[in-house]
């Protein structure tokens, strides 16, 4: 049973299942420069999200706003990929 679980959890990963540390899927990147998207506001980081509970901003030390995406853009912000498709 253990070994049954462990290939579901791998199949899913690899078959482009959930991704950021939760139960969103992957989406396309947004192309309304009004589209809202995650970010935090530490001075290193370089991403945007579109969830708020992303993994990749589980290590964020700043706080994490909504913002829009040409605010993101402006900021020379790119595409979490662990939120957006390639």
């Amino acid at each position: 049973m253990k070994q049954l679980m462990s290939f579901a959890i791998t199949a899913t990963m690899l078959l482009g299942g959930s991704s950021c540390g939760s139960s969103h899927k992957r989406v396309s990147v947004p192309t309304d420069s009004n589209s809202k998207v995650w970010v935090c506001t530490g001075g290193s980081s370089k991403r945007y999200h579109a969830y708020s509970n992303c993994k990749g901003l589980s290590n964020c030390r700043a706080n994490i706003e909504e913002i829009s995406l040409q605010e993101a853009e402006s900021m020379g912000r790119t595409p979490c990929r662990k939120c957006y498709k390639r």
